[in-house]
């Protein structure tokens, strides 16, 4: 079983956008090749069309570990939500 975080935008600020989605897909590479992988077919481009960054975790751990850094830096500007991704 796999752990999605949907990462949403609530508040840009006075922060481009694209900056500021770059920035939360970096960090999942902090987190080596899982956060790389997870990451896959959400480009920046991508992202403002679905509303929300996706990146699949492997284990639970890892996507709460992903979701304090982000609460760390951009806590006032994004929302994470934790989802269970079941395997067919």
């Amino acid at each position: 079983m796999a752990f999605s975080v949907r990462v949403y935008f609530d508040d840009f600020g006075n922060l481009h956008k694209d900056r500021l989605i770059g920035q939360l897909r970096r960090l999942a590479d902090e987190f080596g090749f899982p956060g790389i992988v997870g990451k896959r077919n959400h480009t920046n481009q991508r992202i403002p069309s679905k509303g929300y960054l996706r990146i699949v975790w492997r284990t639970r751990e890892q996507a709460r570990r992903y979701q304090d850094a982000v609460a760390e830096f951009w806590g006032d500007r994004v929302s994470t939500k934790r989802f269970r991704v079941r395997n067919k």
